[in-house]
């Protein structure tokens, strides 16, 4: 039962990848009720495995009549070529994968395996970012050149596939421009990488690889230690060390007013100009409305100059609110009032305070209670 082959238990679901090696897709295990990664191809020959915790393990092997298959664990994840398809990494994120591509590499050169594929349809990115690899079986022409393999993953992964072929240098540069600080770091490190390999590659390659996994970790630090370093002030440390930052590439570009162009030095003084004449002729027309209001004698006015200091209260109580404080406004005497249930009409001044006939200043205030 368990040995059902391609079709009766392993059941095809999406194609993820074809080329000439042959066709990854994901599919399910009808036994046992899981996802699995099929990966088909045409050859009929038996091929060597390989088992590493970088590797996407072998379930299950078997052949049809024209196709041989096998069947790979799956962990929640994606091609990484189909994330290349759909978004382009940033620097410091290729420069991760690529860490990992090289710790791979590591792994299989102590197996004594070299010449696998190294590019995005064989390499799986699970949801925890771990980089695991698909075809170990197969061969290619990578087999010591694959430093240029390196380079060409890696410029895929910041700027997309590219058809054309073009040269490792020419992949150094656009990657190293890429950087939005001073490329010249990352043209040196990676330039170093890449010539060390024409003599190291073939003589002891493992050495080569540990040697290459110390640099690119260190150019990974330098790159996520001046991305945050660029958004804030620029380090006394950083500049006393010779380093460029992104805030000396600005001051270069700071221009003073007075170096401007005469055309533009003449429209910046007369935009100048026009803003400070709007501004003046605001400030003027409020001046002299302000001066044009009447000041409202009630409850906030002051005293007038001439006015008598003291003053008699009048008798208000029985009257409208409004006649109260008409009367009030006659007498100069400043004055409040509050609303008060009563069975009185609405709006009479049930009473006063101070009573009627009262001797007050100009200061004090007259309170008044009136019907709600």
């Amino acid at each position: 039962m368990l040995k059902k082959g391609l079709y009766e238990r392993y059941v095809p679901d999406t194609l993820l990848a074809e080329n000439e090696a042959g066709r990854l897709l994901k599919g399910h295990d009808d036994i046992l009720k899981r996802d699995v990664l099929l990966y088909v191809w045409k050859e009929q020959e038996k091929k060597p495995f390989i088992h590493s915790t970088s590797v996407l393990q072998i379930m299950d092997s078997g052949r049809t009549n024209d196709e041989q298959y096998v069947v790979l664990e799956y962990v929640r994840g994606v091609l990484l070529g189909q994330v290349v398809a759909e978004r382009r990494f940033s620097l410091k994120e290729a420069l991760g994968i690529i860490l990992q591509v090289v710790t791979i590499l590591l792994q299989l050169t102590q197996n004594n395996v070299r010449g696998i594929a190294l590019s995005s349809d064989n390499f799986w990115l699970t949801q925890a970012g771990q980089l695991k690899l698909i075809n170990t079986w197969d061969r290619y022409s990578e087999s010591g050149n694959e430093i240029n393999a390196l380079f060409r993953l890696m410029h895929e992964l910041v700027f997309g596939r590219v058809e054309l072929d073009l040269p490792i240098p020419h992949m150094i540069e656009e990657i190293s421009l890429s950087y939005p600080g001073d490329p010249f770091v990352l043209r040196k490190s990676l330039s170093a990488i890449w010539k060390r390999a024409d003599k190291r590659v073939q003589s002891d390659f493992e050495s080569y690889l540990r040697k290459t996994k110390q640099d690119l970790t260190s150019l990974y630090q330098y790159i996520k230690k001046t991305q945050v370093e660029n958004s804030q002030p620029v380090s006394r440390k950083l500049i006393k060390e010779g380093i460029n930052t992104e805030r000396t590439s600005i001051e270069g570009n700071r221009r003073r007013w007075w170096a401007l162009p005469e055309k533009k030095r003449s429209r910046l003084i007369l935009t100048l100009l026009a803003f400070l004449c709007i501004g003046g002729f605001i400030i003027f027309q409020n001046r002299a409305a302000q001066s044009k209001i009447p000041e409202k004698q009630g409850a906030n006015a002051p005293a007038q100059a001439g006015q008598p200091l003291s003053k008699t209260v009048p008798d208000v109580t029985g009257m409208t609110l409004e006649e109260a404080q008409n009367e009030l406004d006659k007498q100069g005497i400043r004055y409040q009032y509050f609303l008060e249930s009563s069975f009185r009409a609405k709006g009479t001044v049930i009473r006063q305070s101070p009573e009627a006939n009262t001797s007050i200043t100009v200061t004090d205030m007259v309170t008044l209670w009136v019907s709600g």
